[in-house]
């Protein structure tokens, strides 16, 4: 698993993610690639991946133990090594299409896909987006912003039109879906409004 964040790690901090989409077994085994959970360079805190299996997902509590820079900070992902999990039958499952600029009407359509209902009988899907003109992917840390979503009963494609968005800008789009007791994202993309 691939743990991003929107800005440098501390060395020591530590974060906790919840995975959804796998199920840990009595034999799971869980690290941080890089790092042997005995040593924090200068501290006596012993970074200790530890996690527990609840009812909305895989819990992990994990440490910043790498210092590969001369400020004490991570900014790039840590990767969790997840050993003799399994994946979660029944998942919602969204994927993000496309996004089109139609510069006449300064409109952009944006169109995803709904992979699986999983044991949703219903979800809400559409899109958060956000502007990235001149930011590099390290440094795109603004506010999702969410038009309103549609409530879908089937798998299949679904798209909606956002409007007000800066003629000549780039923008950073995924596709969402909400059940009653999960989020779901697909992969982000970009457009530009030109």
């Amino acid at each position: 698993a691939f743990v991003t964040q929107k800005a440098p790690w501390k060395l020591g901090e530590t974060r906790e993610v919840v995975l959804t989409s796998v199920r840990a077994s009595d034999q799971t085994t869980i690290g941080v690639l890089g790092q042997n959970d005995k040593v924090l360079e200068y501290s006596d805190v012993i970074p200790k991946t530890t996690w527990n299996q609840k009812p909305d997902g895989l819990h992990i509590h994990f440490f910043q133990a790498q210092r590969l820079r001369d400020n004490r900070q991570w900014s790039n992902p840590v990767v969790l090594k997840i050993t003799h999990a399994t994946p979660v039958e029944g998942q919602i499952r969204v994927e993000t299409v496309r996004g089109q600029w139609d510069g006449t009407s300064g409109v952009a359509r944006l169109e995803g896909k709904l992979i699986r209902l999983g044991s949703a009988s219903e979800v809400e899907a559409g899109f958060e987006y956000r502007d990235i003109t001149g930011l590099d992917v390290s440094e795109r840390s603004g506010q999702w912003l969410r038009p309103r979503l549609m409530r879908l009963t089937a798998t299949g494609s679904f798209s909606a039109e956002v409007i007000g968005l800066k003629s000549g800008d780039a923008y950073e789009f995924r596709a969402i879906t909400k059940s009653s007791t999960l989020t779901v994202f697909g992969r982000e993309m970009e457009f530009n409004a030109k």
